[in-house]
């Protein structure tokens, strides 16, 4: 069972499965739900908190203050560290993907107002997490650090927690979108061996033998997976008239709000691989909202309907 004494700022019972009409996009489809993560909590949302909880844990252990980490002008990730640091009385810092000061992000501002402190870094710089960290060792001495998107080890047992939250075991195939693949790794190390997980790449890769699904192949599990690349609508962040037509009928239909970076691209391609009739007789597909919709403010207003 989840602990007790972890971390507060979300509510773990606000979480609830939603079926899908069976008539959806005028397709026959197996039975497809949707578990809502994103109905914890408007700011740690998703799949954030559970990651979170596990590098809560490490910093309780190893008597650290505070937070730090690295993601983009738009982060889920860093917006959930911020208000999770918040609400726990812990320091946050973060070092952000380009220089966007004075001129702040709508999500950057927030995460100012929440007392994260934030260091520009060239891109260069970024791409060498390690360099970083050694550079700053002294500066956040007290700090937990926490690779992108909460990735690494310790992410992967907090994404394991999903699994402990809802009985998963009741669907034959797991959807997810995949960043880091931590959510991913770690729903596959709680299937079990009649399950499938199923990743959607919300990034291009440069061929299927990326490090994610060697990551993949090495968790210890009976369970299959299939992992999906061609549905990234042209890259990390980027998207497509397509992609925003299918989020506004999505929500249209089913009141669920995606956003452009993840969940958008997740729904996307599962219904494309439904139309196209991927899945088998009598599937059970539960799809994992992974919450967080930061990526949307960096639309032109009106681009979506919710």
């Amino acid at each position: 069972m989840i602990p007790a004494d972890l971390p507060t700022g979300v509510v773990l019972t606000n979480a609830y499965v939603q079926k899908l009409p069976e008539s959806l996009f005028n397709l026959e489809a197996p039975e497809v739900a949707v578990l809502r993560l994103d109905k914890l909590d408007p700011d740690i949302s998703g799949n954030k908190w559970f990651k979170l909880a596990c590098y809560h844990e490490e910093l309780i252990q190893y008597g650290k203050t505070g937070m730090v980490s690295f993601g983009g002008p738009y982060s889920n990730h860093l917006i959930a560290l911020a208000k999770h640091c918040k609400n726990n009385g812990l320091k946050s810092a973060a070092f952000i993907r380009g220089n966007y000061f004075p001129k702040l992000s709508t999500t950057l501002q927030q995460l100012q107002d929440w007392g994260m402190e934030l260091l520009f870094t060239s891109l260069n710089d970024y791409a060498n997490p390690n360099l970083l960290k050694d550079r700053f060792s002294t500066q956040f001495q007290d700090y937990v650090w926490i690779p992108e998107g909460g990735a690494g080890v310790t992410g992967i047992k907090g994404a394991g927690l999903i699994s402990q939250l809802y009985p998963l075991s009741n669907y034959t195939h797991i959807g997810c979108a995949v960043g880091t693949g931590t959510t991913m790794a770690g729903l596959l190390k709680e299937a079990t061996a009649q399950q499938t997980i199923i990743g959607v790449s919300a990034l291009k890769m440069k061929d299927e033998q990326s490090e994610i699904k060697a990551m993949l192949e090495g968790i210890a599990t009976d369970a299959k997976f299939e992992f999906f690349t061609a549905f990234h609508e042209g890259g990390y962040g980027k998207t497509t008239p397509a992609l925003l037509n299918f989020m506004n009928r999505f929500y249209k239909e089913t009141q669920i709000p995606t956003d452009i970076v993840y969940t958008g691209k997740l729904f996307k391609g599962i219904f494309e691989l439904i139309a196209n009739a991927y899945f088998p007789p009598k599937s059970k597909l539960l799809l994992i909202h992974s919450g967080g919709l930061q990526g949307n403010r960096s639309l032109p207003s009106g681009s979506l309907n919710f």
